[in-house]
């Protein structure tokens, strides 16, 4: 008995693959809206991802759009790193038991976004929101450039309900893994051609766990409404590291400005998916593609270390906000 619990709770997975899954192919008249619902299906999920991030507290500059008559508040428009659209991609493999209406998934996420931003002088005043060190000059052009490194790995079980011929619904729980990076490079240039060079990063590798809800939806003909909506708790190693030079120091190549900051920290993510799909069902193998947005939302990751005052050194203000990522989310499902 001892023997059987312990197996039960390690290999519960596996049960998936139970030999009540029907054998030869079943064309029954109704199952015209049971999409995956005939036999045990293995099914295989390619995702085309065409999405960008947006973070705050990324002002780099001020443009000065005129003269201040005091130095006590700023005129003109902070320029702030953007992030431009770019192409990933999400695959995943899954299992769906059809007597006991379980499905399993393996899935994978993998997401590089790039962005660059300048402001030049151009008879207007560039002014630098970070300490440059640069002198008494002049600051003729700022250049930002920013990027992401996003890995999200996912296992979970999901409980299939088909509450009645129109409507699917999966309740799903389990494991999820992240490893996401920051790099954000912000270049000074003064009207003598000396550059103060800033660079950031932030790392965040953490483990959690995982539950939401996928619906499909029935409209007509094949055509269905297919959403998701997940939340995950994680607890992972946080590292935020700083380091710029100067070309105006005695000492170009070394650092005036070196920090690293490490925690272990918790952090949620939501991801919200919604769209239109089209499915196709065959007694022996189904096929659907979908065409939605997505929106994801971590919190207490994305962090920015300003030195406030330079007569204390360990005087800093922390800027915080949301890493959001959001865009167009294509997919091909295949089951056999």
């Amino acid at each position: 008995m001892q023997k059987n619990v312990i197996f039960t709770i390690l290999f519960s997975t596996f049960s998936l693959f139970s030999i009540e899954c029907l054998g030869p192919c079943n064309p029954e008249p109704e199952c015209e809206r049971d999409f995956f619902n005939l036999n045990c299906r293995f099914i295989a999920d390619g995702e085309f991802l065409y999405w960008t991030t947006e973070v705050n507290a990324v002002d780099y500059a001020l443009q000065v759009t005129e003269t201040p008559l005091t130095a006590n508040c700023a005129i003109g428009d902070y320029k702030i790193a953007k992030y431009d659209y770019d192409p990933a991609f999400r695959v995943a493999l899954r299992y769906y038991h059809a007597i006991k209406y379980w499905e399993a998934t393996l899935q994978y996420t993998r997401f590089t976004n790039t962005g660059r931003d300048s402001v030049e002088d151009n008879s207007l005043f560039v002014t630098p929101t970070y300490l440059d060190n640069l002198g008494v000059d002049t600051i003729i052009k700022a250049t930002s450039t920013i990027d992401l490194d996003y890995n999200l790995l996912d296992f979970t079980a999901a409980r299939v309900f088909d509450p009645n011929p129109h409507l699917r619904i999966r309740f799903l729980a389990g494991l999820t893994g992240a490893w996401i990076e920051q790099k954000w490079d912000v270049d000074y240039t003064s009207d003598v051609n000396q550059v103060s060079a800033l660079q950031q990063k932030w790392t965040y590798k953490a483990i959690g766990y995982r539950t939401g809800v996928t619906a499909d939806w029935f409209w007509f003909w094949d055509i269905y409404m297919t959403g998701r909506a997940t939340i995950g708790l994680t607890v992972g190693k946080y590292e935020n590291l700083s380091q710029q030079t100067s070309e105006d120091l005695p000492n170009p190549t070394e650092s005036f400005r070196d920090s690293r900051y490490e925690d272990y920290r918790l952090s949620t993510h939501f991801q919200l998916l919604l769209g239109p799909s089209y499915q196709c069902v065959d007694p022996c193998w189904d096929f659907e593609i979908f065409a939605g947005y997505e929106f994801n939302a971590w919190s207490n990751i994305h962090e920015v270390f300003r030195c406030q005052d330079d007569g204390n050194y360990s005087r800093t203000l922390i800027n915080n906000g949301l890493l959001g990522m959001h865009g167009l989310t294509l997919r091909v499902t295949v089951a056999y």
